[in-house]
């Protein structure tokens, strides 16, 4: 497992239930990141996390590091967060303009796998996955220390998995080692030196300048596969102490599989790019191109010297 680049692990974002919680590290709540959409001149942010974090969670307070050591609490209420219109487990907002004054890091929606990504790149069963969130039992009481969970692609392509909403999720299943808490965290695959997939044709085929794309040695990604929803379980009956025998009430407790459902990034950038989010962007974007148009031509103009005069 290669040394994960920090931008990555810093891009996790806390959630919670209050300002309170928030202050004081509580147990409650779950975990998020941050996403950057560029446009000339500068990027959009927003804090992502799962639906079921904000609604059933009720934990719409975000927890952000700053840059000196200390965390920047965002005072957002359940109605601000947008969510996917087609009820896939995904929420956004978009971070306030003080939290874009603090030294951000976040996952560019240019490293969001695509389908025609893992066709290209043969991603499938096995290859390697990492997330990074928040781990309940240490998470940092000023600041945010992230911790990152290893594991695997257990099926090579997203599953229609049954929500406890209700409904079907579109989902990557991979294994891993998943608890209460990493809700909204995000999930990233890559392809390790020496993980072979062969071009059409086999490698004895392969031609110089398919190398590149082709070289068995070469480290590939990551990228932002999606968002961990939550985790698969089964049940298991209680037995009495001699570890035989059941016990005569028939109770059954839930059982982590290690099995984590991951919603698929797509999903993530369905929900970005509704029309209300748009339109932001686009006002935005004109307002910079209009301020950037007025310094250049104060710039051009040599700014403005006062009428007075000296002795």
């Amino acid at each position: 497992m290669p040394r994960i680049n920090l931008n990555i692990l810093n891009c996790a974002v806390y959630l919670y239930a209050s300002v309170q919680d928030a202050k004081q590290g509580e147990k409650s709540g779950g975990s998020g990141f941050l996403v950057g959409m560029p446009y000339e001149g500068g990027w959009f942010v927003y804090a992502v996390t799962n639906s079921h974090v904000i609604r059933e969670g009720r934990a719409p307070i975000v927890r952000l590091n700053k840059e000196k050591d200390i965390a920047y609490i965002g005072e957002y209420t359940q109605d601000m967060w947008i969510h996917h219109p087609d009820g896939d487990d995904l929420a956004i907002i978009p971070l306030d303009p003080e939290a874009t004054r603090a030294k951000l890091r976040f996952v560019s929606t240019e490293m969001f796998i695509t389908k025609e990504i893992i066709q290209k790149e043969q991603i499938g069963a096995g290859d390697d996955v990492f997330m990074v969130g928040r781990f309940i039992g240490y998470d940092g009481k000023q600041q945010n220390e992230p911790t990152a969970r290893f594991g695997n692609l257990s099926i090579s392509s997203s599953a229609l998995i049954e929500h406890p909403r209700g409904y079907n999720q579109e989902s990557f299943l991979i294994e891993t080692r998943s608890l209460a808490g990493y809700s909204g965290s995000p999930v990233f695959v890559h392809i390790l030196p020496m993980s072979l997939r062969a071009p059409s044709g086999g490698w004895a085929k392969l031609r110089d300048r398919d190398w590149e794309d082709n070289n068995p040695y070469m480290y590939r990604g990551p990228w932002l596969l999606g968002v961990d929803w939550g985790h698969k379980h089964y049940m298991e009956t209680v037995r009495e102490k001699n570890g035989e025998d059941e016990v005569a009430e028939g109770w059954k407790v839930p059982v982590n599989s290690g099995i984590t459902c991951v919603v698929p990034a797509w999903k993530l950038l369905e929900l970005l790019n509704i029309g209300e989010l748009v339109q932001v962007r686009r006002e935005e974007y004109e307002r910079a191109q209009k301020q950037m148009l007025e310094e250049q031509e104060l710039k051009e103009d040599g700014g403005v010297s006062l009428d007075s005069a000296s002795n």
